[in-house]
């Protein structure tokens, strides 16, 4: 079995980071992909290649499809190609095009997920229950809000919790006036800018392997722990946890919890995550936020097909939660697409 690789490009800028290009922990991520894959190469007869050179990506592939040395494409480059983020849809459609099979959702998927504004409609219609929102217009300076604050205000398209920081969550006139005027200035004045209620009750995150014909296997769930935050920190897990490793925000990876619901809300987010996946055709895996309400309630906060393939992330932390270690969640996800794609044995092994 030929396995092809992609990543983001170490070679191009990553506007995502703070030092802009690829930096150490990245390498290091890189160094268990590589360890994990060559585990199974060895376990399942695997033939893996890299592909991570994007100038070089579409005749790489063009010649391996050519010579019928690839049978599966693994496509972890969730940077986007070229390392931009609003460019994540592009990876998938290129190899629906070459029709090449791959690991995780297609294009259209990539493309619906990506758009909060149209998961928000596509929640309400499916009556999954999410945080109440608003969109102040352009030119619009009233920012008058439906809803009581606090407000967290976010970009509508952009992934990796790229311009959710601790200064887009507003108690007060004064600080939303200011997180819009940021935003804007971020993303352009031109578009609205979504404000959602900053939910402040407890925060998890929902794993989940498989694909709509199949069925999904649920991860156990896990809990952000805001207790490790200082006194007076927002409870946000947004762009500083995940990219800026000298913040405050950064140890909420590294101290994540199992959490422990009561059965019947436990089935309620599942059923309700279960269906959006099927709804949207998610394939092979996913994570999904939620958050509690005053009431206690659960609201779905992001929907993430293909979510982070590292070794450190919330997905590898819950699957090592059910005595799945790294290894085996990226063979479990190979074999999902394998088996989507019916490429797997008739046995099966």
């Amino acid at each position: 079995m030929n396995i092809a690789v992609i990543t983001g490009d170490p070679r191009k800028p990553d506007p995502r980071r703070i030092e802009g290009k690829y930096n150490s922990d990245d390498h290091e991520d890189l160094r268990h992909l590589h360890a994990a894959l060559a585990e199974l190469e060895a376990r399942r007869g695997y033939k893996v290649r890299y592909l991570d050179n994007h100038d070089t990506l579409l005749n790489d592939l063009q010649q391996l499809k050519a010579a019928h040395s690839i049978d599966l494409v693994v496509n972890f480059c969730d940077e986007g190609f070229g390392n931009r983020n609003s460019t994540d849809v592009c990876i998938p459609a290129l190899l629906e095009i070459l029709q090449l099979p791959f690991t995780g959702s297609g294009s259209h998927t990539i493309s619906r997920t990506g758009d909060k504004n149209g998961v928000r409609g596509m929640l309400q219609a499916l009556n999954v229950s999410i945080p109440r929102f608003h969109y102040v217009q352009p030119g619009d300076d009233t920012l008058a809000l439906p809803f009581p604050f606090p407000a967290l205000v976010k970009p509508n398209s952009i992934g990796g919790s790229v311009g959710i920081t601790a200064d887009c969550v507003a108690h007060n006139a004064q600080q939303l006036q200011h997180a819009v005027a940021i935003t804007r200035e971020r993303f352009g004045a031109a578009v609205p800018v979504p404000v959602e209620e900053f939910l402040t009750g407890r925060e998890f995150s929902m794993g989940m392997l498989g694909n709509p014909d199949d069925g999904y296997t649920v991860l156990p769930l896990l809990e952000v722990d805001f207790s490790v935050l200082p006194e007076g920190t927002q409870p946000l897990c947004g762009w500083e946890s995940k990219w800026d490793y000298n913040s405050e925000y950064a140890n909420l990876f590294g101290c994540a919890k199992q959490a422990h619901l009561e059965p019947a809300m436990m089935q309620q987010m599942t059923d309700d995550c279960v269906r959006m996946a099927r709804h949207l055709g998610i394939h092979d895996y996913l994570r999904v936020d939620w958050r509690l309400d005053v009431d206690g309630q659960p609201r779905m906060l992001d929907v993430n097909p293909n979510s982070s393939w590292c070794w450190n992330t919330f997905m590898a932390e819950m699957a090592e939660w059910d005595g799945i270690f790294y290894a085996d969640l990226l063979d479990l996800i190979l074999r999902a697409a394998l088996k989507r794609y019916k490429l797997l044995p008739a046995n099966g092994s």
